[in-house]
């Protein structure tokens, strides 16, 4: 079993992240139209490429910038089929800061550093604990580039996820792929920027950036 280093970190001093601040919550332009149904043969080939990976590994950082707030950390994330994974965050002396799994959809075990186990919803658990709504509902579809459960897309020239939207209830989430890993097969995300929209909070911005992919 693969091993990795994983550290994480609450909130990076503002210096640092200043680097990044001035674009945080501006959502990148496209000229492309979007559109709903994308019915090209190379198209529909790579998503039925994507359909076939049930199981992975992932391991890489997430930055969150928010008017409010701004994070950086390190994640591990191990899918074994589509409704069970585990997720997994650590300290840089390599305790456990917060670690969730879930079984048939429903959280089996989520912990916080040493305050025990915590029932409820994932995304709900997650969100009071760090402040920061994600969506995991989705994230593991949006990861691999599948659009499964996608409103509307954007593609790229080589029929891959450009922009992907999706609408839930009165909330806006828009997924931009900004970079794709090129030597694994099938070609799969590799650095995400996924902007929340809603009409009664802040704007909020995620990077997601993948290191290391293991396909099962």
């Amino acid at each position: 079993m693969l091993i990795f280093k994983i550290c994480f970190y609450r909130l990076l001093p503002l210096s640092v992240l200043l680097l990044a601040a001035c674009s945080a919550l501006k959502a990148p332009e496209s000229s492309s139209v979007l559109k709903n149904h994308i019915a090209s043969d190379e198209w529909q080939e790579y998503q039925h490429q994507l359909k076939q990976i049930q199981q992975f590994q992932i391991q890489g950082s997430v930055a969150y910038f928010s008017d409010e707030k701004k994070a950086y950390a390190r994640f591990f994330w191990q899918q074994y089929s589509p409704k069970n994974y585990h997720l997994l965050l650590l300290s840089p002396l390599g305790q456990t800061e917060f670690e969730l799994k879930v079984t048939n959809g429903r959280v089996d075990m989520a912990k916080y550093k040493d305050q025990g186990e915590i029932k409820g919803n994932a995304e709900e658990i997650l969100f009071k604990l760090t402040g920061i709504p994600i969506p995991l509902e989705h994230l593991s579809r949006w990861i691999v580039g599948a659009s499964s459960d996608a409103d509307e897309i954007i593609l790229n020239r080589q029929s891959r996820l450009k922009t992907l939207i999706h609408h839930k209830k009165e909330q806006t989430w828009k997924v931009y792929y900004q970079a794709y890993n090129t030597k694994i097969t099938p070609i799969l995300p590799e650095r995400l920027e996924l902007y929340l929209i809603s009409p009664n909070h802040q704007d909020q911005r995620m990077t997601l950036k993948i290191n290391h992919w293991i396909l099962k």
